[in-house]
């Protein structure tokens, strides 16, 4: 079962919908900050409110280029990319 990550802030030439293809499978998209999450991850201008959030249920925060080396996304991303 792929864990739950929600990516808050901007990442730079793709939409929150195509993200959302490119972590699967090992990865899923949650719809907010949920207890039951394993990652907020922190893209470009991340929302304070969600940081908050993830701070008060434990969640690990983590930056977006960590986020990209642990679920292997360098390549899929350049695909989307181009």
């Amino acid at each position: 079962m792929p864990e739950k990550v929600y990516i808050t802030g901007k990442v730079e030439g793709v939409t929150k919908s195509e993200l959302k293809e490119l972590i699967q499978p090992e990865y899923k998209m949650a719809s907010g900050v949920i207890k039951s999450m394993k990652y907020l991850v922190l893209a470009e201008d991340p929302g304070e409110k969600r940081m908050e959030k993830a701070r008060k249920y434990g969640i690990d925060m983590i930056s977006w280029e960590k986020f990209v080396e642990l679920a292997s996304l360098e390549d899929k991303l350049n695909e989307a990319r181009s």
